[in-house]
């Protein structure tokens, strides 16, 4: 089944004067519960490239280049919202009522309580992405761990923390001092 997402009038291309645009929220940080965790991290081929553009939508993606008028068929990262329709596209028709599920763009993780639970929500997760022609990444896919690198952090049964590289510049951080005034 072909990939389809609705383009909105929020993502009308700017290149010919258009100037109107709007942001999708992404969904909240999915770190906010505390969940126990068996945890698989699945990276999926990247599809927003690949996403179909509604027939009745294309117009709304068409520029005017030095060969005459272009429209997109397949979703452009140049459109504004292209991530977060493609996300939303994860949250509302691939991964819909699978509550154990965290998607963001591309990157997947699952959270269970044993490895029983994981075989099963795994299992459900693949046959989805299947049905929508998702393909996984399998070299960057991570399988039944309980400590598992996520969008920057470290998510453990107990909670999650920032990786201590992303905050390291601002630990190492000069701190200011106070010049005296003449």
């Amino acid at each position: 089944m072909d990939l389809e997402a609705e383009v909105t009038d929020a993502m009308i291309s700017i290149q010919k004067g258009n100037c109107v645009t709007s942001n999708f929220d992404l969904e909240p940080n999915v770190f906010r519960r505390n969940v126990d965790l068996l945890a698989v991290g699945i990276k999926t081929h990247k599809k927003i490239g690949k996403t179909q553009v509604c027939k009745e939508h294309k117009c709304k993606t068409d520029i005017i280049t030095p060969f005459g008028l272009y429209e997109f068929n397949v979703m452009s990262f140049g459109l504004k919202n292209a991530p977060a329709t493609f996300q939303r596209f994860m949250h509302e028709r691939i991964l819909r009522g699978l509550d154990f599920v965290f998607p963001y763009l591309d990157d997947i993780l699952t959270a269970s309580k044993s490895n029983k639970e994981n075989e099963i929500h795994l299992n459900l997760v693949l046959e989805r992405l299947n049905t929508f022609g998702l393909r996984i990444n399998i070299s960057k896919a991570v399988f039944a761990v309980e400590e598992i690198e996520f969008l920057g952090y470290i998510i453990t049964p107990p909670g999650s923390r920032l990786l201590s590289d992303r905050v390291k510049a601002i630990m190492n951080y000069k701190r200011p001092e106070n010049i005296p005034r003449p």
